[in-house]
């Protein structure tokens, strides 16, 4: 669960990009994050995880176990699919998941492409224990039936977690729990 009590940010001699946010993210489901580039998708997950600080009111996060996935991923340049694997405890099955079976336990993760570095990605952060998730831009560079795919996973996960994204994609739209939409001036759409 995060809760926002009457959030203002702005960056240095700049306008509100939010004013006054007041609400809760739930601590199951799918919050789901819109608005047009440069509007503050971003930087709300920014403000979540303590990187940037308000400028009036507070931000409660229940749990202290937040994953967040932000492009563009930095991956060790020398490490492979296996050596990955083997850091997070998993077995290769769960490269099944999001259609990554084919690829060889020996790759160097860097030599393989953008969808399946995002994918691979996900695979990893998804697999792991947390109190809710922060995914920005979770589809980005995938085809529609890798999206579909991760959709359905994150669908899961969201039954017993939170799951927060911030994403133009209107893939969202039917199965979120709550829709946030950042719009002109510091104006929320909850």
């Amino acid at each position: 669960m995060i809760r926002f009590q009457h959030v203002s940010f702005s960056f240095p001699h700049q306008g509100y990009l939010f004013h006054d946010l007041h609400g809760t993210f739930p601590s199951q489901g799918i919050t789901w994050i819109s608005g047009p580039s440069g509007r503050g998708k971003s930087t709300l997950f920014s403000l979540i995880r303590q990187r940037f600080q308000p400028v009036n009111g507070s931000i409660i996060v229940k749990g202290s176990r937040w994953l967040h996935m932000q492009h563009p991923i930095d991956w060790d340049t020398h490490a492979t699919v296996k050596y990955y694997l083997d850091f997070f405890d998993l077995k290769p099955s769960i490269l099944e998941r999001l259609s990554l079976k084919h690829i060889p336990l020996e790759q160097k993760v860097i030599h393989l492409s953008g969808g399946e570095q995002s994918r691979f990605f996900l695979t990893l952060l998804l697999s792991q224990p947390a109190d809710g998730y922060l995914l920005d831009e979770p589809c980005s560079g995938l085809d529609e039936t890798s999206r579909f795919a991760v959709k359905k996973w994150i669908q899961e996960v969201s039954l017993h977690k939170s799951v927060v994204i911030a994403s133009h994609l209107l893939l969202w739209r039917d199965c979120t729990s709550l829709h946030l939409e950042l719009q002109e001036e510091g104006m929320v759409a909850w």
